[in-house]
């Protein structure tokens, strides 16, 4: 039999059907985990599906998929995985995608004393410059020098 290089999401929820013990809290037996965490990383990075959905489909917990969704990337040279998952990569073979890192941008809130002199300085660079607030001319002022 050839193997199945293009699947479709339709033929991944019907080995699902099929496979009704990768659905739901099956406790904690890796060989089902595993398969399970492959399936889900598929729907997540191939299929577009979101965590919410996923849960659905198999019937876990929306946290459960947050936190599994990428183990087929970071176990992917385990060999436990790799002969667990073994039979579902030849049938729905996919490579792991490293996970997106999103860089958190933290906001920083500053008390500053000023005097008469350099508060109405601040307005006429705030008025200079066109600038609707006071906040937004100290962040200009901060960028331009």
């Amino acid at each position: 039999m050839a193997e199945l290089t293009n699947y479709t999401e339709k033929d991944v929820l019907y080995f699902l059907e099929e496979n009704c013990d990768l659905k739901g809290d099956n406790g904690r037996k890796r060989h089902i985990l595993d398969r399970r965490n492959y399936i889900m990383h598929i729907l997540y990075c191939k299929f577009g599906k979101t965590e919410y959905e996923i849960s659905k489909i198999l019937k876990i917990k929306r946290t459960a998929v947050h936190h599994s969704k990428y183990h087929a990337y970071y176990w992917k040279d385990d060999e436990d995985f790799k002969l667990n998952t073994e039979r579902l990569r030849k049938t729905f073979p996919y490579i792991a995608v490293k996970p997106l890192v999103k860089k958190k941008s933290f906001k920083h809130k500053l008390t500053v004393l000023l005097d008469d002199d350099e508060y109405e300085k601040l307005k006429a660079f705030k008025k200079k410059h066109d600038t609707l607030t006071i906040d937004q001319a100290l962040k200009k002022m901060i960028r331009l020098y």
